[in-house]
């Protein structure tokens, strides 16, 4: 049995930076310079998970600020049951965001895929309504076209906007195993399930909680407009919903 360091040392095991080439793609789908100049100030919480660092790095240095909490290698997430970016792991950063001076907080959980969104007020925006904002900034802001994928247990937005701007909706069982699948077969422009996973055309047909934070600092750099607000914009257009989950333990 060798240790880490001997196995490097001996040429077994080498070392890659993924990071770069990563960040360098991800850049590339949205107006990096827009959101650099929108002079914001951007909470992000990395739960302690695999993210921490990437989109403080893919921001980069600019006008827009961002502070990032929970940025250290911790696997026993304290705090929290699980590293899931849901209101009941996110109060710290709820918190701070209601104190004010921020204008959008961004969450990734452990491993970096599934993403959580926090409004100016510090109110958490929950997974549906965050799906809908993100198809609502590709169609109507970005003038994307394509179909739209969302799981069995995603918001019914999705088919009133897929409506409106006459984009097929496809339903699927739950996990990316099914919505993957569903992407490449209808070249789908956006996918979404209810544990705040999101993947996206041109990228890979899988979640993507980086991206899905750059996403959304575009859209608010092209409108100006903060993230309650967009989602008053979003349900003028398609109505309120509702939605609640709730956890239960079974012995």
């Amino acid at each position: 049995h060798l240790s880490l360091g001997e196995a490097e040392a001996g040429g077994i095991v080498e070392r890659i930076d993924a990071q770069t080439s990563y960040i360098q793609a991800i850049r590339e789908f949205v107006d990096m310079d827009a959101i650099r100049d929108a002079s914001l100030n951007v909470l992000v919480d990395s739960m302690y998970g695999s993210a921490q660092g990437w989109t403080v790095a893919a921001i980069g240095e600019g006008a827009t600020h961002v502070r990032e909490i929970h940025g250290r290698r911790n696997p026993a997430f304290p705090g929290m049951r699980a590293p899931e970016p849901i209101a009941s792991n996110l109060t710290e950063a709820m918190d701070l965001i209601a104190q004010g001076g921020f204008d959008i907080g961004l969450s990734t959980d452990g491993d970096g895929d599934r993403f959580g969104l926090i409004d100016e007020q510090g109110n958490f925006i929950t997974q549906l309504q965050t799906f809908a904002l993100l198809v609502y900034y590709q169609l109507a802001i970005r003038e994307e076209r394509g179909a739209i994928v969302r799981s069995i247990t995603m918001t019914r937005m999705i088919d009133r906007l897929g409506e409106h701007f006459d984009c097929p909706v496809y339903e699927t069982p739950v996990g990316f195993k099914h919505l993957g699948p569903k992407m490449l077969e209808t070249n789908a422009l956006i996918a979404g399930e209810e544990s705040g996973g999101y993947a996206f055309r041109g990228h890979i047909p899988e979640r993507d909680g980086i991206l899905s934070g750059l996403y959304m600092l575009d859209f608010i750099a092209r409108t100006g407009k903060r993230p309650a607000q967009l989602l008053a914009e979003l349900y003028e257009l398609i109505g309120t919903h509702e939605y609640d989950r709730v956890d239960v333990t079974v012995r």
